[in-house]
């Protein structure tokens, strides 16, 4: 992402229900990890978003 780091304001929260050195939670799922971006989003009241997806492979 440091490409557009440069240019905009770049997040990357954790995968859903990660703790570092504890692995995924059972109990986070695709809608609940849309609404904790969702939340974040309102609550800095942020109006316009990109989506895009780094692929680490």
């Amino acid at each position: 992402m440091p490409l557009l780091s440069s240019r905009y304001s770049v997040f990357t929260p954790a995968s859903g229900g990660e703790i570092p050195n504890q692995g995924p939670s059972d109990k986070v799922t695709a809608d609940v990890l849309a609404d904790d971006i969702r939340a974040l989003i309102e609550d800095l009241a942020i109006k316009e978003t990109r989506r895009v997806r780094e692929s680490r492979r």
